[in-house]
């Protein structure tokens, strides 16, 4: 077994096996000879879940005030996790937030346990394939990419927790501050701040409602896309880049993510990104709406513009009673988890909304113009 105490580090080079959902990397760690699930998060500090601290008592080093990415905030432990071992490392003496990984119950349906964060990542150089879940941690940058490969090399800074913070041009204007976060399965959003370039006239798709979720819940918010360019180093990638209406953070997500090979480097504070021979960021499809667990109703959660497209007589906050026939009221989490894996998995929903009737739902193209252009 390698050992990293600190930055001190034995030498090492190991494929991480890994599984994915929801477009996010999970891995297995071994605590106290027992096997936990945990998020691949770039964008977080190292979590541990209430559960985890019952069951280890970790010594409690401090209390502060923790933020999520709904600008949402709640007094936390700060823990010292005596050690972990990942793919038989062994790290130690790591510092980690305790929380509630099941208070958001969108949260609670990636079923995780804790959160590998930056603050451990900075022990070791990491090469990532989100397209098909390649995870390579290694002591080393032997093997990567040498001669004339073409990377781009997006040098970042870093916040208290250690997370990247890197700067793109985005059309004319050059934005700081935006968190690599594989944590995220977004694209590239940005929040109420950056309207140097946003232009109504050119959103090509909207949605309302609960667009996502932090550590401690989610709020309501309008997001709108539209076709931007962004730049690394002087090579433009054209893409829809989201606005959120309510939300402070900007984040490049696992969505642009898995079209690169991904090395990075925390000694020299470096990120170069391998392009994929084809790239299109245009392929995502979604259903008109999504569910969301409000009390013991699944209710319609966010509505988006291919609602407003088919005249679906659904609103916001009305509660769906059934799905393909299964009744689903009274809900309790784990059904709600089941009914996210629905949406996921089927082209074709019968919702029984509450009041309204049955409403029939199909997955579409998000953006079926720029898809087509893609493909010819």
């Amino acid at each position: 077994m390698h050992k990293s105490a600190g930055s001190t580090e034995s030498n090492f080079d190991i494929l991480i096996p890994t599984t994915q959902s929801s477009n996010l990397i999970f891995v297995k760690v071994e605590i106290g000879g027992k096997e936990y699930r945990f998020l691949f998060d770039t964008g977080a500090p190292m979590v541990i879940s209430k559960e985890l601290q019952e069951e280890f008592q970790f010594k409690v080093i401090s209390q502060n005030l923790v933020y999520d990415s709904q600008n949402q905030s709640q007094m936390q432990n700060y823990v010292q996790v005596d050690s972990l071992n990942l793919a038989c490392v062994l790290f130690t003496d790591l510092t980690a937030v305790e929380a509630d990984l099941r208070y958001s119950p969108i949260l609670a349906c990636l079923n995780i346990d804790g959160i590998i964060g930056a603050n451990l990542m900075r022990h070791a150089y990491w090469e990532m394939d989100a397209s098909t879940g390649f995870l390579r941690m290694t002591s080393t940058k032997q093997h990567w990419p040498q001669g004339n490969i073409k990377l781009h090399t997006k040098p970042f800074k870093i916040k208290r927790t250690y997370t990247p913070v890197i700067e793109l041009q985005v059309a004319n204007t050059l934005y700081p501050n935006i968190t690599f976060d594989t944590g995220s399965s977004d694209l590239l959003s940005f929040g109420k701040d950056a309207n140097n370039d946003y232009c109504a006239d050119s959103v090509m798709f909207k949605a309302y409602g609960y667009l996502s979720a932090g550590l401690f819940g989610s709020n309501v918010d309008t997001l709108e896309s539209q076709a931007l360019t962004l730049y690394l180093d002087s090579f433009p990638y054209l893409a829809p880049i989201e606005f959120e209406a309510n939300k402070d953070a900007r984040l490049l997500g696992m969505s642009f993510l898995r079209h690169f090979r991904i090395f990075m480097d925390w000694q020299k504070q470096e990120i170069h990104f391998l392009p994929h021979d084809t790239i299109n960021f245009w392929e995502d499809k979604s259903h008109p709406t999504s569910p969301f667990l409000s009390g013991e109703a699944i209710i319609v959660g966010q509505l988006n513009s291919l609602a407003f497209a088919d005249g679906q007589n659904i609103a916001l906050g009305d509660t769906i009673e059934s799905i393909n026939g299964l009744a689903i009221y009274p809900a309790a989490a784990d059904t709600y988890c089941e009914v996210l894996q629905l949406f996921k998995k089927e082209v074709e929903l019968s919702l029984h909304i509450r009041r309204k009737g049955e409403v029939l739902i199909r997955r579409q193209d998000l953006f079926p113009s720029m898809n087509l252009r893609k493909r010819l």
